[in-house]
């Protein structure tokens, strides 16, 4: 077995941390670490970031490649439907968008977006795009800073699922698959079409 990447999860469920590690390798990925950390908004900076190291230096695992996975809650998402002439400018067609969601300068948002379909000429560009305060994020940030944690990418918690079983599953393309994410708040659901995220609630 060939090992190409360790990456590690960290995401946060409800009051608890759970930290995830997954390798990489040519057949999928594999689970190699897990823990949870229950409580972690009480704990205290030093506390949390003691156990953390623990976690870290038990597994072997590196800090350099963390992905935060943040709740669905804390994610608002949008469905575009745009004209297939704004294909060029579609990075500046979308900051339009998400400076129409943002009614005072207090309430920004940081943005990504994926283009579902319309790569063909003359079609209809079907764009999703994910949106999350800053304020909000920046104070989960400040927390996993606090603890050692500094993480090189976003994505929610269930789009991160989602992602891994797209990329351990076979014979996808022509496919719809939906799936569902059950955590302490509600329930989570997603659909997966021609392996991309197409809906998620």
């Amino acid at each position: 077995m060939i090992y190409l990447k360790t990456s590690v999860g960290v995401e946060l469920r409800g009051e608890d941390m759970l930290i995830a590690a997954l390798q990489s390798n040519f057949s999928g990925g594999v689970l190699t670490h897990f823990t949870r950390i229950t409580g972690y908004r009480q704990r205290t900076a030093d506390d949390l970031r003691r156990e953390i190291q623990t976690f870290f230096r038990s597994s072997g695992l590196s800090k350099e490649n963390i992905v935060l996975g943040i709740p669905r809650k804390d994610i608002v998402l949008r469905y575009l439907d745009l004209p297939p002439e704004v294909a060029d400018n579609l990075k500046q067609v979308v900051q339009y968008q998400v400076q129409s969601f943002e009614p005072t300068d207090e309430d920004k948002f940081y943005h990504d977006y994926t283009l579902i379909r319309g790569n063909g000429a003359g079609k209809k560009l079907s764009v999703m795009l994910a949106m999350v305060r800053k304020k909000t994020l920046d104070d989960i940030l400040q927390t996993l800073l606090a603890a050692g944690i500094r993480p090189v990418t976003v994505t929610g918690s269930s789009l991160g699922l989602a992602n891994l079983f797209l990329r351990n599953g076979k014979d996808l393309q022509d496919k719809t698959y939906i799936l569902g994410d059950l955590g302490i708040s509600g329930l989570e659901t997603l659909a997966l079409r021609q392996g991309s995220v197409v809906y998620s609630r």
